[in-house]
This record gives C-alpha cells, structure tokens and sequence, in this order.
C-alpha cells in the first residue's frame, strides 16, 4: 500500500512527524493529539536547549556555578507556554490505573482465565475510550471501598465514562479484526460499570429501581450482540481463555434443581400463554445455567462474571416483560437477586441482593408468598450487614 502523502510541515509537533500526518501547529496542543490523546511535544519547548545561550561579555568574567550553568540554557520563550500551575501529569488518573492494576482489573477473570494485565492496558492504550472507561470502573469501585471519599470518586467514574462514550460515539469504529477486542471490551466495561452502579447506587423504591435496571438489561444485550458479530475473531484473540470460560457455562435446558423446578411448575399453572412460558422458562434455564456453573467453579476463579453472565443469556422477551413489570418476571428477577446475595462480597454486587428480593416482596404482596419461597430462604440463612442500605437514594 503506498505511504499516506501529507503537506509537510517544519514546525509541527514531534508525534505528527513520526505519524507522518500534518500538524495544525496549535499550541501548547495541537489538534491532531488532542483527539487521538497523544502527548504532544514542539522540538523547540524543551526545557534544556541543545545548545547553551551565548553568553553576554560582561557575564563571561564571573565565574559559573552548575546551576546558573543550566539556568543559561532554558529559552527565554518556555516561560509563554508552560505554566508551574499546570502539572504536566494528572496524579488522580495515575491513582486510578495503579487502582486498576492492581485491583479493578480482576472483574475480567482470575487464575488461570485472566486477561492478562499487560493485554488489557495494551488495548487500552491503543483505544483512548477503553483507557478512559478503565479508569471509570477503577474510580467506581474505590467510591465503594472509601467511603469517605465516596462523592469525589462516584464524580470521577462519572465524568470518565461520559468522556469514554463521547470519544467511541465520534469515532464509532468499525468492528474488524484490529477493533473488535478492544470494542468488546470496552461494551463489557460499561456493561459491569452500569450493573454496578444500579445495584450499589439504587432508588429506594423498587419501581425507579427497575427502571435502571432494565436499562442495564438492554446494554449488556448489546454486549452479546457485540461478540455474536466478531466470535470467530475474538476466539483467536487475546480474549480466548475468557470466552472459553464462558462457553463453559451448562447448555440451557439441563435438568433443573428443585428451586427452579418449583419456579417452572407455578409459571405453567399460571396458564400465562406458550409464548410466555417458554419466555420465562428459557430466563430460568439461564438462572440453572448460571448457578450450576457457580457450584462447579470451586475456587472462585470465574464467579462474579458467570453471574453476570445472566443478563446476555436471557431472552430479549423475557426484558419486555420485566420492563412491563409482569409478576411472574418480576419473580424470576427475585430469583437472580438469591445470586446476587450469594456473592454479596463482591464489590460489583454488594448487598443488593437483600434489597431486591426484600423489595420484591412487598411489591407483589402476600398472594405472591408461595413463589418467592427459595429467595426469602437465601436470605434467612445470612443476616443482614450493616451497609444494607447506605448507599441506597
């Protein structure tokens, strides 16, 4: 392919010249690395000239000492163009990478199934809204893990992620074999920062609630719609391990435990209509999926995500009716929430769990008692922590 031809120009910054692309030659950043988010650098901006001043006659008879000998050789015109009251680096962003790294990053595997750190900052990099959606989550779980810094991170996550979409949204890359990692990952970060933020930062009412949640439903629809399009691809990526973990998950229509069994049974004498019902069986063969797949994963290794996992698995019907707010959906929703409380130590979780069966509860009311039976159950058995409803609004 032949080399992009571009105007030259002599003064523009040192990355436009090394990415062989005009430079606008604004200053202190020029257009072209402010929307790709380089580190724009002029030749004629370092600190330390290449060559010394020359001196005046009357400075050549008193002796130098090193500092005035470096203090001679700084441009008279820097002073115009960088300010001391401009840090050259945001240490706020640098707080939320090493958080990252060292933390946020494990909501994409651990153990043997991992996204290999050096994998996921190496898309991150490459893809400025990745980059800024990893620093969203990072800023969104230390909100959850600090709580008296609680307003300045949540401000963080939010400003970051608004940041993130609005450079995916002006560039919409094309989905390829070069784009479709990062954009899949990119779809899962905003999926588990959506699902998070609902579920830790929740309406007290159940109603507002489930808007947000639904809302949530939708996006990680999309998630799936994501990978459905680049599988083939995505399998022979970095990603590999990941989505073979995920293709571990029990085929839907496996025998179904006494929970879900007794689920099923009320559903079919609820005489809902086959459409429905097969709905609503197929959102709670997705639930058996998810929770033999959990009972299985001795170690922990995959957990959080396979319970994640259930809002891709569900059928887009079974939203329609949850969004409706039909009883029976509402009920299966109750199930998931037994799931959630299950694994109530993860951050993305939380206690939300509690909340949402609790809340379910007292929705539907007493005729509903008797389908509600496995998730109050779950409940009983661990007691309430005191955080239950600090975060709620």
């Amino acid at each position: 392919m032949p080399r992009r031809t571009h105007k030259k120009s002599r003064n523009g910054c040192v990355e436009c010249k090394r990415r062989h692309v005009k430079c606008d030659e604004k200053r202190p950043n020029c257009s072209n690395c402010i929307t790709s988010e380089r580190h724009c650098e002029y030749a004629g901006l370092k600190l330390i000239s290449s060559r010394p001043l020359r001196a005046s006659r009357s400075s050549s008879r008193v002796s130098t000492s090193p500092s005035t000998a470096v203090a001679t050789q700084i441009p008279l015109e820097v002073s115009n163009e960088i300010s001391i009251d401009s840090p050259p680096v945001n240490m706020l962003h640098f707080e939320l990478l090493h958080h990252f790294t060292t933390e946020t990053s494990k909501v994409m595997g651990t153990g043997d199934i991992q996204l290999t750190l050096a994998d996921a900052l190496k898309y991150g990099l490459s893809a400025p809204y990745l980059m800024n959606q990893f620093l969203a989550l990072s800023a969104l779980h230390l909100s959850l893990v600090r709580p008296a810094q609680q307003k300045h991170y949540r401000h963080s996550a939010s400003q970051l992620q608004t940041h993130a979409l609005s450079i995916y949204n002006t560039n919409r890359p094309e989905i390829n074999q070069e784009t479709c990692v990062a954009t899949l990952l990119f779809s899962s970060m905003i999926g588990i920062h959506t699902l998070c933020d609902s579920l830790n930062y929740r309406e007290s009412d159940f109603m507002s609630f489930l808007d947000r949640f639904v809302d949530c439903l939708h996006l990680h629809q999309g998630v799936r719609a994501v990978a459905k399009s680049s599988w083939t691809t995505l399998r022979e990526s970095d990603l590999e391990p990941v989505l073979a973990a995920g293709e571990a998950l029990p085929k839907l229509g496996a025998t179904l435990t006494p929970e879900f069994m007794n689920l099923l049974k009320l559903i079919r004498a609820a005489k809902v209509g086959d459409m429905l019902t097969n709905t609503y069986q197929q959102a709670i063969e997705a639930l058996q999926s998810v929770s033999s797949a959990i009972t299985s994963d001795h170690n922990g290794d995959y957990t959080r995500n396979y319970i994640v996992s259930w809002l891709t698995l569900i059928p887009s019907e079974y939203i329609d009716s949850l969004t409706l707010k039909r009883p029976e959906a509402v009920v299966i929703l109750a199930h998931y929430a037994a799931l959630l409380h299950q694994q109530r130590s993860s951050w993305v979780f939380g206690d939300s769990g509690r909340f949402i069966i609790q809340t379910i509860d007292a929705y539907l009311g007493p005729p509903w008692t008797d389908w509600l039976v496995w998730p109050k159950r779950v409940l009983d058995e661990t007691p309430p922590t005191p955080e239950s409803t600090s975060m709620e609004q």
